[in-house]
């Protein structure tokens, strides 16, 4: 009995409209879902070779002892795995929860299997063949966890791009935030080419994510006391974002655990605790801002205090102008000359916010000592 042509036709053309549809799964990575995609076609190498090695190697063994029988079980599994990886990776990442804890079994069992082409005469002959099998599925872990990398090397390259460009005159504050998202990047970057080396190493892969992870917790600490934060906050927000999406996927195909502080960064941590700066603005009009400011680590040396009108950094002063009513009210302040006066531009008509910024010393957290509303009426005709 023939099968009438035209309902075939409908029915290939229903599947191919299927398995062509665009998804974006959680983390914002369109991705199309065809067989074609680059995971299918490793998967589908990576199940032939395993299905070939393992008939092959089963057909040459004509008396195996018991550790190449294990061995032989171990590969089987391993080549069953395949099979339902290709199926995952069919339409991956949207079923990735699926596919990468199943990559985390197969990259384990395939470190003991490795072992046993390694060091066992009998499997010894089939080495060559097993390392192409190898290369291929580590090389399918690192796609998964490169095309996250790949998007945040670039959302953190676009975010320091901006900050600079926002910042032509940069403050302390600014310059370290500056540096930390330089070398935020820098680790994203170093680990996109670190996952396309020959040499490559999973404990080496580990340790870079967690300094990366770390890294984007200081970072996060040091943006939010920018005053313009507002501005950067999506892009940052993505980058963190991005960040935690990477650590998920490392955590389930590497066995990743959550950062710690690496041991250089410990040793810095080690040093004296930043004693805060402290100060006042005692005034602040439409002709001046005055007031006064204070770091214990600094001694008696005056230190830097930034002004900001609308959010806009607007002048650099030095503490030093003489305040004899600080002198035993302040705690550790010794010395009288820690004040600041500051002659204020014309400004145009309307409400304006003045926000001064007490600069720590060592370079750590600068401090907001005043907020001030400054409202300029409209001029009379």
């Amino acid at each position: 009995m023939k099968t009438p042509l035209f309902p075939c036709l409908i029915g290939l053309s229903l599947l191919l409209m299927i398995s062509c549809i665009v998804v974006k799964p959680e983390g914002g990575i369109p991705s199309y879902q065809t067989p074609y995609a680059p995971y299918s076609d490793l998967a589908t190498e990576l199940e032939r070779n395993l299905g070939e090695l393992y008939n092959y190697s089963k057909a040459q063994l004509a008396e195996p002892t018991s550790s190449d029988r294990r061995l032989l079980e171990n590969l089987n599994q391993l080549w069953q795995d395949s099979k339902d990886l290709r199926r995952y990776l069919r339409f991956y990442p949207s079923n990735e929860n699926r596919a990468d804890p199943l990559i985390n079994r197969m990259l384990y069992q395939a470190e003991e299997i490795d072992r046993g082409f390694r060091y066992q005469s009998s499997f010894r002959m089939f080495r060559r063949e097993w390392d192409d099998s190898y290369s291929i599925l580590k090389g399918i872990a690192n796609f998964m966890i490169g095309e996250v990398v790949e998007w945040l090397t670039e959302e953190a390259d676009h975010l320091y791009t901006k900050l600079k460009e926002m910042t032509p005159e940069k403050t302390p504050q600014e310059i370290e935030v500056i540096d930390n998202l330089y070398q935020f990047w820098s680790q994203s970057r170093d680990i996109d080419l670190y996952l396309g080396a020959t040499y490559f190493n999973k404990t080496r892969l580990l340790q870079m994510i967690n300094r990366l992870q770390y890294r984007a917790e200081r970072t996060d600490r040091q943006f939010h006391l920018l005053p313009y934060y507002s501005s950067l906050e999506e892009g940052w927000e993505q980058c963190l974002a991005l960040t935690e999406r990477l650590t998920d996927k490392a955590e389930r195909i590497y066995g990743y655990r959550r950062p710690y502080a690496p041991p250089e960064e410990k040793e810095k941590e080690k040093k004296v605790a930043n004693i805060k700066p402290v100060g006042y603005v005692d005034i602040a009009t439409a002709e001046e801002v005055a007031g006064w400011a204070f770091d214990e680590d600094a001694g008696t040396e005056p230190i830097e205090v930034h002004i900001y009108i609308d959010d806009k950094h607007t002048a650099t002063l030095t503490a030093n102008l003489r305040r004899d009513d600080l002198v035993g009210k302040v705690n550790k302040l010794k010395d009288p000359l820690h004040g600041f006066r500051w002659t204020a531009p014309a400004l145009s008509p309307g409400r304006h916010t003045v926000k001064v910024y007490a600069i720590n010393v060592p370079p750590g957290d600068n401090i907001l000592i005043g907020t001030k509303v400054i409202i300029i009426p409209p001029q009379k005709d």
